[in-house]
């Protein structure tokens, strides 16, 4: 028997339904006397028979009778007749509009602003059209919680070509997939690149589905050794991933660089896209590994102001020819404080925002059938022009310019649908 409306109540006799106005009398036909009250309250009430799911509303109220009376007069009676029930005072869900501009259900959809100056909602709708495969993105940073709602869709194994499998991510400090995340900087970046939309909770993504990696190179004390990072670069190849994003940088030796060096070669040589930060001291970046690398593979992003009407670089962002594209990285919307809606927001500031922005982008137009060599060039083709906030006593130069979403996945569909697929990781743009 189930109820719920003020309730809503069924009682069931094997799989037959017992009308919830009939209880009083099967009472009385095994010897029983029902309550009065509750026999003369079933005769008047308006009640709601809903057949096909075996359920009975009743409207109840203070007035008349309260819906737990009427749920244990049911229980009372069930028990009596030897019959199952299932009692409940009526409960409230909740709309989930979907968010104007971005059309997702994500309760924190309206605080993303820059997803909105971006136009990611025409974005998404544009690149649907053209979906053909979930990407393979590697986060090299610190670790995530994939159990809450907008990691635990995007949790996968992948297959290594060493042999075996990677089960989720892995932790380089434990050698272990199991992931630790009390420095939060991995969680801000992955949520801000692929955190799962449209499942009404959190915020959405930049990239809406990928198939997400964390490679732990980053300890709970906030430490990148680069010898966790060359490790995660090789993990990277072995489960053959699309893209490497890495939000960190390092400042080496030259025997240090040089290790890094090659290893990022043999990354872009497998076909590897690494999208990485610029770095936020108001310096040349070219110094700054894996940015000043550069390569066709190889994608370094540095941040804007947080204004939606022009196009300025943040004080703070690092720049030079090293440096290919910007986007916004003043706080940006992460998320909140213990993944639950009253938690204190959060937001992320600093390159590193940007490129787990950028990096969503590049994750949009894998999925729609560009090889990731082709992604740079793409991106380069139809940016915005970028200023200094202070031009003359700062000034900031970089080799692209703001990052224009929507441009960019237009004149992709548009490179798409004049090639065919064996060529479209081997062109050059017109």
């Amino acid at each position: 028997m189930r109820i719920s409306s003020a309730f809503a109540i069924a009682s069931q006799s094997g799989d037959d339904a017992v009308d919830i106005r009939k209880l009083p009398k099967m009472l009385e036909d095994i010897g029983e006397t029902p309550d009065e009250k509750f026999a003369s309250f079933l005769e008047t009430a308006e009640i709601t028979s809903l057949n096909y799911v075996h359920s009975y509303v009743v409207q109840t109220s203070p007035s008349t009778i309260e819906s737990d009376a009427l749920c244990y007069f049911v229980a009372t009676a069930s028990h009596k007749l030897s019959l199952r029930y299932q009692c409940a005072e009526e409960g409230y869900g909740k709309a989930y509009g979907l968010d104007e501009d971005l059309h997702v259900n994500d309760y924190d959809a309206g605080r993303q602003k820059h997803l909105k100056w971006m136009e990611m909602g025409e974005v998404w709708k544009l690149a649907a059209t053209e979906f053909v495969r979930k990407p393979k993105v590697a986060v090299m940073d610190s670790g995530i919680n994939f159990a809450i709602p907008d990691f635990d869709p995007l949790f996968e194994d992948h297959q290594k070509q060493s042999g075996g499998y990677l089960q989720g991510g892995w932790n380089f400090f434990t050698n272990s997939p199991i992931l630790t995340h009390k420095y939060n900087h991995g969680t801000q970046v992955c949520k801000i690149l692929a955190a799962k939309s449209n499942n009404t909770f959190g915020i959405a993504g930049v990239a809406p589905e990928v198939s997400l990696v964390p490679l732990q190179v980053i300890d709970d004390n906030g430490v990148a050794p680069l010898s966790k990072l060359m490790a995660a670069l090789n993990m990277a190849i072995d489960v053959k991933v699309d893209i490497a994003t890495v939000a960190i940088g390092y400042n080496l030796t030259t025997a240090q660089r040089g290790l890094l060096w090659e290893a990022l070669r043999t990354v872009q040589q497998n076909g590897i896209l690494v999208v990485s930060a610029a770095g936020n001291s108001h310096e040349d970046a070219s110094a700054i590994l894996p940015c000043g690398f550069g390569g066709p593979l190889g994608i370094c992003v540095t941040s804007l102001v947080d204004k939606k009407s022009s196009n300025v670089l943040s004080i703070f962002s690092n720049f030079g020819q090293t440096v290919d594209l910007a986007t916004y990285g003043v706080r940006v919307f992460s998320g909140r404080k213990g993944d639950v809606r009253g938690g204190r927001p959060r937001t992320l500031t600093g390159t590193s925002a940007s490129t787990a922005i950028a990096a969503g982008i590049a994750a949009i137009m894998v999925s729609m059938d560009v090889e990731p060599s082709m992604v740079k060039s793409l991106m380069l083709a139809r940016y915005d022009p970028v200023t200094s906030k202070y031009p003359i006593r700062y000034p900031q130069k970089i080799r692209g310019g703001a990052i224009n979403a929507l441009k960019t996945v237009k004149y992709t569909i548009r490179w798409l649908s004049s090639r065919s697929r064996g060529l479209r990781g081997n062109d050059r743009l017109a």
